[in-house]
């Protein structure tokens, strides 16, 4: 083959594998959206084409414009931990494992991480950075709120702390998605450490699920509950959650299903550790998938709410992505 054919030749290919990539633009007409599929038994499946997916928009066949796999796109995280009352006793195990969760995850060259904590007040404790001493200093600073009892009267003894109440979840995924998931380029992903139960957020679960896909983020909720945290009565045996572990757990399923992520619970058999790793493998283990909406023109900057559904042609597959986007 002479060298101009070879040139030709490679100049082609690098072609068909740039139409292949996603497209990441904020002005762009392609909407992008990342993909884990599994098999019947919960295993990833890393080795599907574009050919074996379809891909619809409010009911109607779109075509896969852009495919890729294994993607190289850089991932920002955003650590989000519960630091309410009723966390106390899994608190330190939560740094731990979220810490030795971004050691892993973590590329110095093109990933970054975020460390957030809620209780009655969102507070930012590491911005967006791949520098792990940082984020885990954020991680050291995540800790349950302390207050003065004024009731308590001043006595020899110094005066002992009270822990101060609230739980603004859905407040603290809106503060995310707004103030750094927006910014951020490539994929993006929330960690959500708690037992799922709100008290006081002004923002509602569907604002927070909002935001949440407007920011093309995927929310992966892990629900980890102290069964003394709400009380000793258990609700549910096959869990062991209580009552308001039961409404967590119906809050973070649907923070998981609507943005594509996934839905976790701590329990001895399935520790947070391995839950962590579950999460790591998926990450390293997807799909970008990027079409064009039908009527892009009229539709373009309505801000309206569009349902899309990501499927397998393969039988026995189940393929998790966010279920709509918002038209720009």
């Amino acid at each position: 083959m002479s060298m101009t054919r070879r040139l030709f030749v490679a100049a082609s290919a690098a072609a068909i594998c740039r139409a292949q990539d996603p497209v990441f633009s904020a002005d762009s007409r392609v909407v992008t959206l990342l993909a884990s599929v599994r098999d019947s038994s919960g295993r990833l499946i890393p080795d599907l084409t574009r050919d074996d997916f379809w891909l619809r928009e409010e009911g109607n066949p779109v075509e896969i414009r852009y495919f890729s796999r294994e993607t190289d796109l850089p991932l920002t995280v955003g650590l989000l931990i519960d630091t309410s009352k009723s966390q106390m006793a899994v608190l330190e195990r939560e740094r731990r494992g979220a810490y030795a969760f971004l050691e892993r995850v973590l590329r110095p060259d093109r990933d970054s991480a975020l460390v957030m904590s809620f209780d009655a007040k969102v507070k930012v404790l590491c911005r967006p950075t791949a520098a792990l001493p940082d984020l885990q200093k954020g991680l050291t600073e995540a800790n349950l709120p302390l207050r003065t009892n004024p009731r308590k009267k001043a006595g020899p003894e110094p005066k002992k702390k009270d822990i101060a109440g609230g739980t603004k979840l859905q407040t603290s995924v809106r503060q995310c998605a707004d103030e750094f998931m927006r910014k951020a380029q490539g994929r993006k992903a929330m960690l959500l450490l708690t037992d799922g139960v709100d008290e006081g957020s002004r923002t509602t679960l569907d604002e927070a699920i909002e935001h949440a896909q407007r920011s093309d983020t995927l929310v992966y909720s892990i629900l980890y509950a102290d069964p003394n945290g709400h009380g000793r009565k258990i609700a549910d045996s096959a869990t062991g959650l209580t009552r308001m572990g039961l409404k967590g757990r119906r809050i973070l399923t649907e923070l998981a299903r609507q943005t594509g992520g996934g839905f976790y619970i701590v329990t001895p058999d399935h520790p947070l550790e391995q839950i962590l790793d579950e999460i790591q493998a998926e990450l390293r283990t997807q799909y970008s998938v990027g079409f064009i909406p039908a009527g892009f023109a009229a539709g373009a900057g309505s801000g309206e709410y569009r349902a899309i559904a990501l499927g397998c042609t393969r039988p026995g597959l189940v393929v998790r992505a966010r279920e709509g986007y918002y038209a720009r």
